[in-house]
């Protein structure tokens, strides 16, 4: 739920606000565990810039970085 291109502190700020809202000990929903794991693995994901490009080029999403180095080569 966070711009493809969004700052680590946007990503930590909307990981913080879901973690409260799907939290077991906070939500009633029985899908509340798969929810915060779910949620977990993404920050973990968007949090390494490695795993977060890897990720991004499986869903078609090119940096303009890694644009430009393409055309470079």
């Amino acid at each position: 739920q966070v711009d493809p291109h969004a700052d680590p502190e946007v990503i930590e700020v909307a990981f913080k606000r879901l973690a409260l809202k799907h939290h077991p000990d906070r939500s009633k929903l029985p899908d509340a565990v798969q929810r915060m794991r779910e949620l977990n693995e993404a920050k973990e994901v968007l949090s390494d810039p490695g795993r977060r490009a890897m990720y991004d080029r499986s869903i078609g999403i090119i940096h303009r970085i890694e644009a430009m180095r393409s055309d470079e080569v």
